[in-house]
């Protein structure tokens, strides 16, 4: 072989051995020398908890510098108290009494680390619905909420939890993506009884729905059963959420009853399939919208009252001036107006300045009135304020004088 061909057939073995070398980077390469700029994370398949004596796989993950994931690397592990929790060469976990650790993988001189609780073992599983009742009604969903604990009663978190139906048929069960104590329990087309059982730690708890048909619901109430909104100069903000509760003809309960919603007034406001309701943004700039939110479940149906309102430009009052003897009541209201001059129903806050004491005690007396009954000589003031905006009314002034023996009640 000539020259050139040796020094080809070296400059091959180069390239092969350079290759060699990158593709073990993690276990070759000393920390003087980094030839990789690696990036490492490590996963525990949602979990962030294991019981003593027990264990959990831990999986890294290794991604070059351009993200592209790695295979092939060697990686190790350790553990911040081997007492509280040891970790293998393989990233296996081994909980070994109740505590908090960090473990952490290591590749190519970067790390990841991974906050682990241990927790005793499981002694009770307790499955239970969101709101009190055990049936659920055909067609219809809940949450079904779960709570671990050990044998001294202390709560659980952060296991893996399996939940099950003894009839998918009739009910299935699905566990939250955002939460890992909570499922959706949706029931099917058809009456019956289900358990629904959750199984942590080997421990499984269980409780019965009964799968009971739309006309078994005799009564429904909508909450809340008014909405107000009065606007900002920002908006609106963010809408309401409307709830139903249905009970049968003994006052039980009924869970996850499909309900139909409707609005009379969309310039108002508009309601979504699941109850949201979201003010309209043309309001802002135009004048109050009322509308009727109306919930229908079978044959059996409620309103909600919604009163959107532009934000309060101004605030007038019945009178500036209130004179009372002790004893004495009147009734002062204020209107709140819009951009352009029209009264609104906004709900207004009122502030009382009492410069030398308490001289009459306030009750309400519809929205935005006040009943003044005087208790004691002396003055003060009273003005109306919208909270949202800050605008407030003219100032009221209160005088109050002693009682004569025959004066009159001003209550109106």
């Amino acid at each position: 072989m000539d020259s050139i061909g040796i020094l080809d057939a070296r400059a091959r073995m180069a390239v092969l051995v350079g290759v060699v070398a990158l593709s073990g980077a993690c276990a070759k390469h000393d920390a003087t020398s980094p030839i990789l700029d690696v990036a490492v994370s490590i996963s525990a398949g949602g979990q962030s908890a294991v019981e003593v004596h027990q264990t959990l796989q831990l999986t890294p993950t290794i991604r070059d510098s351009s993200g592209a994931a790695m295979t092939g690397q060697s990686v190790s592990w350790s553990s911040s108290d081997t007492t509280i929790a040891s970790v293998s060469s393989s990233g296996v976990v081994t909980g070994r009494k109740p505590g908090a650790v960090t473990i952490t993988a290591t590749c190519d001189a970067r790390q990841s680390t991974l906050q682990l609780t241990v927790v005793p073992s499981v002694a009770n599983v307790v499955v239970g619905f969101e709101s009190n009742g055990s049936s659920l009604a055909v067609g219809g969903s809940t949450q079904v909420i779960v709570e671990v604990s050990d044998s001294s009663g202390n709560s659980i978190i952060g296991l893996p939890i399996v939940w099950s139906s003894s009839n998918a048929a009739q009910a299935t069960v699905a566990a939250s993506a955002t939460d890992d104590r909570v499922a959706a329990l949706s029931a099917a087309a058809s009456p019956g009884t289900v358990a629904v059982s959750a199984t942590v730690g080997g421990v499984t708890g269980s409780t019965i729905v009964s799968i009971v048909p739309l006309s078994a619901v005799d009564s429904i109430k909508v909450a809340p059963a008014t909405v107000t909104y009065v606007a900002s100069s920002s908006g609106f903000g963010a809408g309401t959420q409307l709830s139903v509760t249905s009970a049968d003809a003994m006052g039980n309960l009924i869970l996850g009853v499909p309900v139909n919603w409707s609005i009379s007034n969309p310039a108002a406001a508009s309601i979504s399939a699941s109850g949201l309701l979201t003010p309209n943004a043309a309001v802002v700039s135009a004048s109050m919208a009322t509308a009727t939110v109306t919930a229908t479940v079978g044959a059996l149906s409620k309103t909600v009252a919604v009163v959107v309102c532009p934000e309060v430009a101004s605030i007038t009052v019945s009178t500036t001036t209130v004179s009372l003897q002790v004893g004495q009541s009147v009734t002062v209201a204020a209107t709140a107006l819009d951009a352009h001059g029209n009264p609104e129903l906004a709900p207004l806050a009122r502030q009382f300045a009492n410069p030398t004491g308490m001289v009459v005690t306030p009750q309400t007396a519809g929205l935005d009135a006040v009943l003044l009954t005087g208790i004691a000589p002396g003055t003060s003031s009273l003005n109306f304020l919208d909270t949202v905006s800050g605008t407030k009314s003219q100032t009221i002034a209160i005088s109050v004088t002693a009682a004569s023996p025959s004066s009159p009640d001003l209550r109106k």
